[in-house]
């Protein structure tokens, strides 16, 4: 899950096998029922990715009220074409989570 977040991310992958960038893919996604995601946060160009990380068995401790959406819009890896859009999410998250390790 994490090396298609990477290639995705990767403008001469993305482009030579058609993907669409993505910054999180759920297990269940790819059809496995499992509770588990994959997240790759891209940072500034050049730079390290701003969070990239395996989670298992996440909860969510806590949230904030103010809410978020990427500038650049977002779409869903889910469905097999482009549907650009803003999706409001909350702007921090408290999580708790199993790595692979």
């Amino acid at each position: 899950m994490m090396e298609f977040l990477e290639n995705s991310q990767d403008p001469e992958i993305a482009e030579k096998y058609g993907l669409r960038a993505g910054v999180g893919l759920a297990a269940p996604q790819i059809d496995i029922s499992k509770r588990m995601t994959a997240v790759l946060v891209p940072g500034e160009e050049g730079q390290e990715p701003l969070f990239k990380h395996i989670l298992i068995n996440p909860t969510i401790l806590s949230e904030s009220v103010q809410m978020a959406a990427l500038a650049e819009g977002e779409g869903c890896l889910s469905v097999d074409r482009e549907i650009p859009g803003y999706v409001p999410r909350h702007a921090r998250l408290k999580l708790r989570w199993y790595d692979l390790d």
